[in-house]
């Protein structure tokens, strides 16, 4: 989807060490496409994907409903730290050596509100 593709075009990743090596994706019509040196594979090839290359670290940016079986998929082949965009927190379904990142777009932006109300507020006083 669109928030994979964001961070897969995210140049400073590889100027901090990171490399995108692989980006994957259920919709047939972004299946093929180019995003940098990726080329989009179907999300059925992930498994074959993760045994033949070294992986690391893996960003979700999937539906909810999805998160807990691909993350499962992941940690089953090997990945030890999942960078989770999909609005679920994951930490409860695996051991402690799992790291995980829950990110919530929606629920940062409402604090990042949350904190310009209360200086607002303040400077009312």
């Amino acid at each position: 989807g669109r928030l994979g593709q964001a961070l897969a075009n995210y140049v400073r990743f590889e100027k901090r060490g990171f490399r995108v090596i692989g980006v994957f994706d259920r919709n047939p019509n972004l299946v093929g496409m180019q995003v940098r040196q990726c080329v989009i594979q179907y999300v059925g090839q992930l498994a074959d994907f993760l045994e033949k290359h070294d992986v690391e670290i893996a960003a979700l940016t999937i539906p909810r409903d999805e998160a807990a079986e691909v993350a499962k998929l992941l940690v089953n082949h090997g990945i030890r730290a999942i960078w989770n965009f999909a609005h679920v927190d994951l930490n409860l379904l695996f051991p402690k050596d799992i790291i995980i990142e829950n990110v919530h777009l929606s629920e940062s932006l409402m604090k990042l509100s949350c904190k310009l109300n209360m200086d607002r507020w303040q400077s009312e006083e």
